[in-house]
């Protein structure tokens, strides 16, 4: 689980994911490049949990995929947010409820 607070998502490219962000909040332990408690947490492509490792994904909505639940749509969403940030770092604040 990612630690609530503030990220800053900065472009990253994957070797296995491709072009993506990735999340960097050192004072909560988070880095790309280590050594941190948490490395390389990445934004990608993935409808279900099983297909993340410490990372997230976007979706467009909740769904049952692959036996569990997860996000639907992913591609759809990850090209937008692609597009929105288009490039360029940006603030994420996670909270939970």
């Amino acid at each position: 689980c990612v630690p609530e607070g503030d990220y800053l998502l900065v472009p990253n490219n994957s070797p296995k994911f491709g072009k993506g962000y990735a999340m960097v909040a050192p004072t909560l332990g988070v880095t790309v490049n280590g050594p941190s408690i948490r490395t390389v947490c990445l934004w990608h492509i993935a409808n279900a949990p099983s297909e993340l490792l410490g990372c997230a994904a976007p979706g467009l909505s909740f769904g049952y995929v692959k036996g569990q639940w997860g996000v639907v749509n992913s591609t759809t969403a990850f090209n937008a947010l692609m597009k929105e940030l288009d490039g360029k770092p940006a603030q994420l604040t996670i909270v939970k409820d």
